[in-house]
């Protein structure tokens, strides 16, 4: 349970419903457990969004917002280094993550903001990227809920009645990059492939006709 305090300083119990669950490492399995909470909470099948895809080359592990600069600095070393294979290569990743990619682009067609239904609050998170609570009914003031005195200011999507209680989910930042990594993710593969067409594609063409 967790206390926290009315504006009116009455101390009430939250209730912690959350279940333990294990989260994959890499960007792809944070997203698609973006997805798993949200078509949790969708009433319209229609609106349900699609899981991503895993192969070879959507293991990247999970490192934060950004990929690495380790990455980036890995990607302009192989550029310049194997500028032969590096076309090639990239264009072989780009292509394996492009269904993905076009699978991740008609989720953000469909709902621009994932986190859109539920409630922002980095307090009740602890290290935890979310966290479900359940509130006794009579505490409730229509369109607000009440943390430490600060009202939040929520409509009835984000929130639902189960008899006595409401119950709604919280999130952090940790949660928010999960739903947004893996978009940077491809943004960067494509700036590989993009990168090594321009450097790759005529050194290739270069030795090809030199050959010939």
């Amino acid at each position: 349970m967790v206390e926290y305090t009315e504006r009116e300083g009455m101390q009430i119990e939250l209730e912690d419903t959350s279940r333990e669950i294990s989260i994959g490492d890499t960007y792809v399995d944070r997203y698609n457990y973006v997805v798993d909470i949200y078509n949790e909470t969708c009433e319209r099948p229609c609106e349900k969004l699609e899981h991503l895809t895993k192969n070879c080359c959507a293991q990247a592990l999970y490192c934060g917002r950004c990929v690495t600069l380790c990455s980036g600095i890995t990607f302009l070393v192989m550029i310049f280094l194997c500028l032969g294979v590096s076309f090639p290569m990239h264009l072989m990743i780009w292509l394996t993550n492009l269904p993905s990619m076009l699978t991740y682009r008609r989720n953000n067609k469909k709902v621009p903001n994932l986190l859109g239904r539920f409630i922002y609050c980095p307090e009740l998170c602890g290290d935890h990227p979310n966290r479900y609570y359940n509130l006794s009914l009579r505490y409730y003031k229509a369109g607000i809920l009440s943390f430490n005195g600060q009202d939040m200011h929520i409509d009835a999507a984000r929130i639902k009645v189960v008899g006595d209680k409401i119950s709604f989910m919280v999130y952090n930042e940790i949660l928010s990059n999960y739903a947004t990594g893996v978009g940077l993710l491809y943004k960067f593969y494509t700036a590989q492939f993009v990168i090594s067409t321009i450097i790759g594609a005529p050194f290739m063409s270069f030795c090809f006709f030199y050959k010939a």
